[in-house]
């Protein structure tokens, strides 16, 4: 997050206040509106990374052991647009062109907090471990309907970034997946994994495609790859390309 950065220096759009203005003096009507929605869209994340910043100072006067790690201090779906947010600043400031979030831990427990759906941080890794139990499988269908909503929020999002004749989302490839289908038993087979966006035309939308027994998930990863002009005939155990058009 940068917190100490932002502390000691303040916004970082007071630090360009002057280019933008200047920048802004010889734009067309049209690119005014964009740049106009690319600085609000950036003290959106600033105003989100305060709110983070200043909890965590409440936190402090409580005198009270603070969290292993400084994340685990925010709710998962806070943490989860925040870190969607500044992923889609990245892109459309073409800053970079690839990006992974990480939700939650997926090898490890850590004790993590759900905004409405539990009292208390839950062991999320730990409850994959029960979930032959109907009581600890409820709870979890519960945090993959939550882990769908954010995503599907993210999505939203992207699609509403304009770029050249279509969006964001037109133009990338938005995977929600886990490497593991059954927590308890350590299964990597018939992994759910949905891809939003069109990869620049070269993915249908709207399908439910089923491979074969045995297909590698490096399959899925060579494909995606090749769509974005990788030049490789192979990853991991790859045995071939899927068939996304």
């Amino acid at each position: 997050f940068a917190v100490k950065e932002h502390e000691e220096h303040g916004s970082v759009l007071d630090l360009v206040m002057d280019d933008a203005r200047s920048l802004n003096r010889d734009l067309g009507v049209t690119d005014r509106g964009k740049l106009d929605e690319y600085m609000e869209s950036i003290r959106t994340v600033e105003r989100q990374i305060e709110r983070v910043t200043k909890r965590q100072a409440e936190i402090d006067q409580l005198n009270i052991a603070p969290p292993t790690k400084p994340w685990q201090a925010m709710s998962r779906d806070e943490f989860i647009q925040v870190m969607g947010d500044l992923m889609i600043l990245a892109f459309r400031t073409d800053l970079t062109r690839v990006c992974s979030i990480m939700s939650s831990p997926e090898r490890w427990g850590s004790p993590l907090t759900v905004h409405g759906l539990f009292d208390k941080p839950v062991d999320h890794h730990g409850m994959t471990h029960g979930q032959g139990n109907e009581h600890v499988r409820s709870k979890l269908e519960a945090l993959d309907h939550f882990h769908v909503q954010q995503f599907a929020t993210l999505v939203a999002k992207m699609a509403e970034v304009k770029e050249g004749e279509g969006t964001l989302l037109d133009n990338s490839m938005f995977l929600l997946g886990s490497g593991i289908s059954d927590g308890s038993l350590h299964v990597y087979t018939d992994l759910p994994t949905v891809i939003a966006g069109h990869g620049g035309g070269a993915i249908a939308a709207n399908r439910h495609i089923k491979s074969a027994q045995g297909t590698p998930i490096a399959n899925l990863w060579l494909t995606m790859a090749q769509i974005m002009g990788v030049e490789l005939s192979s990853i991991g155990d790859s045995t071939g390309i899927l068939k996304m058009g």
